[in-house]
């Protein structure tokens, strides 16, 4: 006897709501970044304190800090994102530059990880 296999095909609609629900986490996450918690009215706790350290010193300390408030605040406001990774590192063309590198994924879809990158101005 042959061997049958079974191939599963996605409506294109289906396909392009999952590839909206990725966009719309990313950015998600981006006003995550750019909110302080109170900004928000009807959500005073959306946010990070990122923001309050925009006139710190670009250096380790405020890279850990940083990289540790946005994890926080990632899972704390999007319980359906595993995070595998929140890091914050100067920019080598503009040291007054930070750059967050945030790697995750959804919850229910772990066969593709995300990547996204927010550049943050560091006075």
């Amino acid at each position: 006897m042959g061997s049958t296999t079974n191939v599963v095909t996605l409506d294109p609609q289906v396909i392009a709501k999952i590839k909206r629900g990725k966009e719309l986490i990313a950015e998600c996450i981006h006003r995550l970044f750019n909110t302080a918690p109170g900004e928000r009215v009807r959500n005073v706790t959306f946010g990070t304190q990122f923001k309050r350290m925009i006139f710190e010193q670009n250096d380790f300390v405020l890279q850990r800090a940083g990289s540790y408030l946005l994890r926080e605040a990632i899972a704390r406001e999007l319980p359906m994102v595993d995070i595998s990774g929140v890091n914050v590192y100067t920019d080598p063309e503009d040291p007054h530059r930070a750059v967050i590198y945030t790697t995750f994924r959804l919850k229910s879809d772990y066969e593709e990880e995300i990547r996204m990158s927010t550049t943050v101005t560091v006075k």
